[in-house]
């Protein structure tokens, strides 16, 4: 499926994502994936150690000596890019995303003073579907028995109803 996000601070390789003590804002949608970008600046070390945590100090995903692991409320849900960790890549992808992701991320290295926050914010997404309805009776309708759909009111309605259903699972 194909991937909304909007980065609002683009990084670029070797370049800390935000300088310390200031928020980077992402955007996501529900049932899409998001990523939390961090790149580390600098020389980087073969033994690391890399922690992200939510906003209330739970492990998202830790990185330790070139091994990624996810927090037990994030198992089967978030990844990194370790052909990237040696180019000081950090980042993580949170799949399929849910309203509860929303919220402030932190990224800790250890043994550095390298640290970020990250703003996730995660928004509902609508499908607009085309809604056909009939203005007109058709002809053939004319021909209809009494009890079967009398007019073309009672279609229209019948059409907007599905179309209801289908847009929000009704």
């Amino acid at each position: 499926s194909l991937c909304i996000i909007w980065v609002l601070l683009t990084f670029t390789r070797g370049s800390p994502v935000s300088p310390k003590n200031s928020l980077l804002e992402v955007e996501g949608f529900v049932g899409e994936s998001g990523l939390l970008p961090f790149s580390l600046n600098g020389n980087i070390s073969e033994v690391i150690s890399v922690h992200w945590r939510d906003g209330n100090g739970k492990p998202v995903y830790d990185i330790i000596n070139g091994t990624g692991k996810a927090g037990p409320d994030y198992q089967g849900r978030v990844t990194s890019f370790s052909l990237e960790y040696k180019n000081g890549n950090y980042s993580i992808q949170i799949e399929n995303l849910q309203i509860t992701d929303e919220g402030e991320y932190e990224i800790y290295i250890t043994g550095s003073q390298d640290s970020a926050k990250i703003k996730l914010s995660v928004k509902v997404m609508l499908n607009l579907i085309s809604f056909v309805v009939l203005t007109e009776r058709p002809k053939e309708m004319d021909q209809m028995k009494p009890n079967s759909i009398s007019s073309g009111n009672e279609l229209s309605a019948v059409l907007i109803v599905a179309g209801v259903i289908l847009a929000f699972g009704v």
